[in-house]
């Protein structure tokens, strides 16, 4: 199965992006919410019709959030947590699914 796998997975497309930048998502946000292709070029998209004051709340609220997690130590946090967490909840997870049944 993994062989097979392997064959699967040599036709992917997976090309390499760099590291994820926030200003893509700000972009994003001014475009209506689509990423788009060109992130420095003005003037390519259509415009979109006003945001409502409650989406622009929603917006603001959200690139605020984006940001707050963005940061460096959030995410070595998250990281450090994930790594910390992840073998606790696995080890409590299997207990409860693994049961070995004896014939009788």
């Amino acid at each position: 199965m993994q062989t097979q796998l392997e064959a699967f997975n040599k036709k992917n497309f997976s090309p390499k992006r760099g590291k994820p930048q926030v200003q893509a998502c700000e972009t994003a946000m001014d475009n209506g919410g689509f990423y788009g292709p060109f992130v420095e070029i003005k003037g390519w998209y259509s415009p979109f019709p006003p945001r409502t004051p409650l989406q622009q709340d929603r917006d603001e609220d959200a690139m605020r959030r984006l940001r707050i997690v963005n940061k460096e130590i959030v995410q070595e946090g998250i990281e450090n947590a994930g790594r910390n967490l992840y073998p606790k909840i696995v080890k409590a997870w299997t207990k409860s699914m693994d049961k070995c049944v004896v014939d009788g």
